[in-house]
């Protein structure tokens, strides 16, 4: 076995293999119809791909430490590597290439902006001021900032950063790179034209929480908040937050970073070549402050739009994971089939961040009346969307499984229990399918005796084929009949289908929506509020937004529960964006893929890969 160097011929065969191995896995009466599936045919060699080793050795022969590296082993909390993958049972291993896939289009290679092609591809560029364990994304750790401070109120935090560290070109990072960097994203700071050059990159949270970004000393960063904000460590352990290039930025701060064809960073990993529309290589950052790290010696993604290819494609070993992000891009059943058939693929499904919604566009001239937008909430019976749902025991007819939930993750702390969105406050969860579909039939006749007959035709309902949305939006238009609504779908691709939202041009789409962490103030924020990046044509609830403006800095735990609970219910009650349910991802790797664990979060750090590894013999070991 070759696992850890690579041929691409194996490309031009995948979409045969996905065929065979399909109908191994359903039977002989299967008769599977693949998509089309964009795969690369030709690219340039990787530089870091590893030369196999005639005789393996028991220990790599380990690089001096540069000067950077040696002054980030002197500083207080300096991680030991070595002894945290011990501690966990690992024991890594140096050298090979990491090989995998990717789910979907770059758009464009603007991470801050991006989506989950950028996830998947950049995150191994990038480094941040903390980050989570790698085998335990509920501790936060030290990243460039190797200690940080917080006075007693939670108003001000000061971050000591790492000296000498530089992005991939050479060009310094320090205090004044951070502030730059988290000014651009927030509309209300130094730089408000970001709203128009980069209208995804504002941050609702950190316009909310943040009064000023300071930079005292060159490597010193401190973050100064409106009030007491305990959440700013849980918000920046997140790689939305990295290394900004002012230097690229500043040239160009429309199109600079979104164009370049060598996305910059400062992270283990940097681009080796210019990036393909089909496939991205990257290189070990030989540079990288952290001493010993990355294990890796570099990466190749490779974009495999159709699920089952990509899943075949783990399983004759030609990729080595689907991908490293918690979405829902593979079906439970293929998962778990594609494990079934190999005792060495790893199964391992992850509760995320990211949830399934359906959005109205309230400037259509429909679906503007809350009336018609409570009565499509409340005719749909979300469990029926959902393959199974772990946490509440049920099964439905949906590919991705889930659990029910509201704008709140279902597993935290801070989310109302079942009981409570079924109860009467929250509309669309009730428990009484047939109540719930008079009182929807109701509200359609009430409309359209005042309005007259209603043309779905005028409402479509935009969903992406490569993407869990048009299984959806199939799933939502069979029980919207039994209210007698007979809803108009306008499947496309998922980037096609993304940017229509994105743009306002769209009646009703369903997609994908996440949060950066579970904190009561990031839910609201990234998708609800007025302004959120990801709003999609929603309606303004100006009694939500005040009373989420009140409550940012409740401090008393169970007072900030019943806040978070009451801005959420009248957010699901204006039925503009409504949460069908939290999405779990399915991973598969193969068995000998370690140093890394799921996160829930798709921008997590754990998707950065310093410490993965390829588990071979014929790799040494690290000392």
């Amino acid at each position: 076995m070759r696992a850890w160097s690579f041929s691409r011929k194996w490309l031009l065969l995948l979409p045969l293999v996905a065929v065979l191995v399909f109908a191994i896995a359903c039977g002989e009466d299967a008769t599977p119809t693949p998509t089309a599936t964009t795969v690369a045919t030709k690219a340039p060699q990787p530089t870091a791909t590893a030369a196999a080793a005639p005789t393996p050795t028991t220990a790599a022969v380990e690089a001096a430490p540069t000067a950077t590296q040696k002054a980030a082993m002197e500083k207080p909390g300096f991680r030991d590597n070595l002894k945290l993958a011990a501690k966990y049972g690992d024991k890594p291993r140096r050298g090979g290439l990491m090989v995998t896939g990717n789910f979907e289009n770059w758009p464009h290679y603007d991470y801050q902006q991006g989506v989950g092609a950028n996830w998947t591809s950049q995150a191994q560029l990038q480094t941040g001021l903390l980050m989570t364990n790698p085998y335990d994304w509920t501790e936060i750790m030290p990243d460039m900032a190797y200690k940080w401070e917080v006075n007693d109120d939670f108003t001000k935090y000061t971050f000591y950063l790492h000296e000498g560290v530089t992005f991939h070109d050479g060009t310094p990072v320090d205090a004044e790179t951070w502030r730059y960097g988290m000014e651009r994203i927030r509309t209300k700071g130094e730089y408000p034209g970001e709203s128009e050059t980069c209208p995804a990159c504002k941050s609702v949270v950190v316009d909310a929480l943040v009064k000023e970004f300071r930079a005292p000393s060159q490597y010193v960063f401190e973050i100064i908040t409106e009030g007491p904000a305990s959440a700013i460590p849980t918000l920046l352990a997140n790689s939305y937050y990295s290394a900004f290039p002012k230097h690229i930025n500043e040239t160009d701060r429309t199109n600079a970073v979104k164009d370049g064809l060598r996305p910059m960073g400062a992270g283990p990993f940097m681009m080796a070549e210019d990036a393909l529309p089909t496939l991205w290589v990257e290189e070990k950052n030989p540079n990288y402050y952290k001493p010993g790290l990355p294990y890796l010696d570099g990466w190749e993604i490779h974009l495999i739009l159709d699920v089952e290819t990509r899943a075949t494609a783990v399983v004759s070993e030609r990729i080595f994971m689907n991908h490293t992000t918690s979405a829902p891009f593979l079906p439970f059943e293929t998962a778990k089939a594609m494990a079934g058939q190999d005792p060495s693929i790893i199964h391992t499904p992850n509760p995320s961040w990211l949830f399934m919604f359906w959005a109205f566009y309230v400037e259509n001239e429909i679906l503007s009346d809350i009336r018609v937008r409570q009565a499509l909430s409340m005719a749909v019976d979300r469990s029926v969307l959902v393959a199974e749902d772990p946490k509440y025991g049920t099964e439905g007819l949906g590919q991705v499984r889930g659990t029910i939930g509201t704008t709140i993750f279902p597993n935290s702390p801070w989310a109302p229990p079942l009981e409570v969105i079924q109860g009467d406050g929250y509309i669309g969860y009730g428990p009484d399918m047939d109540v719930r579909r008079e009182k929807a039939r109701a509200l359609i006749a009430e409309y359209e005796a005042e309005k007259g007959a209603i043309d779905w035709n005028e409402a479509p309902y935009s969903c992406a084929t490569n993407h869990p949305s048009c299984d959806n939006a199939t799933l939502i238009q069979d029980q919207v009949k039994k209210i007698g609504v007979e809803l108009v779908l306008q499947p496309g691709e998922i980037i096609t289908s993304w940017q229509k939202m994105v743009d306002s041009d769209f009646a009703m789409g369903g997609m994908l929506g996440l949060i950066d962490f579970d904190e009561p103030l990031a839910y609201p924020a990234k998708h609800w509020l007025d302004g959120a990046d990801w709003a999609h044509g929603k309606s303004v609830v100006p009694e939500a937004e005040e009373l989420y403006a009140e409550g940012l800095f409740i401090t008393d735990p169970v007072k900030r529960k019943e806040w978070a609970w009451e801005v959420d219910r009248l957010f699901m009650e204006d039925a503009s964006m409504n949460v069908m349910f939290w999405t779990i991802g399915e991973t598969i790797h193969r068995d000998y893929v370690k140093g890394w664990t799921g996160h829930p979060d798709g921008w997590g750090t754990n998707g950065r890969g310093e410490t993965m590894f390829l588990d071979h013999d014929e790799l040494p070991f690290v000392s």
